[in-house]
């Protein structure tokens, strides 16, 4: 019951005519980060857990798919690199809301899940494990798992398919020019 009662009375709490009152008595000041559509802090958000996300495969080899071959080491990590970069990029301009983040940010994650998807579903299990070139031990208890690779490609390519129907969705808050 905490789970739905706890929300419930905070909602209407803060949505009170007292608390509303008192913080318009104190001003009308928004930060910047009111001032901001929840469409954009949405993508931002989403944006930056991908800037995270993105450096995990640097802790395997460097791997770095790309349509259909897996790639490491210097290669694997300069396209990681490029690939952060690009996406900071993006988030800088979402945030700044322009429409060339908003296009941009279609196509960024657009490649990047049909990369991820159409590699790993071309590569079997017990390739990706020879491919990452792990220990003895954990290469044993790996090989017994019931997985194919195109599993490892949709759980990495869903939520990047689900984030670009998010930026889809929100195409009308990237209203502004390049200026």
């Amino acid at each position: 019951a905490s789970y739905l009662v706890l929300p419930w009375l905070g909602i209407r709490f803060y949505q009170g005519r007292n608390v509303r009152g008192t913080f318009e008595a104190h001003g009308q000041h928004f930060s910047a980060l009111e001032a901001r559509p929840l469409a954009i802090l949405v993508i931002c958000l989403l944006d930056l857990f991908f800037l995270i996300a993105l450096h995990v495969p640097l802790l395997y080899r460097g791997m770095f798919p790309l349509f259909g071959k897996l790639l490491g080491d210097l290669d694997g990590i300069y396209l990681t690199a490029a690939a952060v970069l690009v996406l900071g990029l993006l988030l800088w301009g979402t945030w700044e809301q322009r429409k060339w983040a908003w296009w941009g940010s279609a196509a960024y994650y657009a490649i990047l899940a049909a990369t991820w998807l159409v590699t790993f579903a071309q590569t079997s299990w017990a390739d990706l494990l020879a491919w990452l070139q792990f220990a003895p031990t954990e290469l044993e208890a790996l090989s017994g798992m019931p997985l194919h690779g195109y599993e490892v490609g949709v759980f990495v390519g869903l939520p990047m398919l689900a984030c670009l129907g998010v930026i889809l969705a929100c195409r009308r808050h990237f209203s502004r020019s390049l200026a």
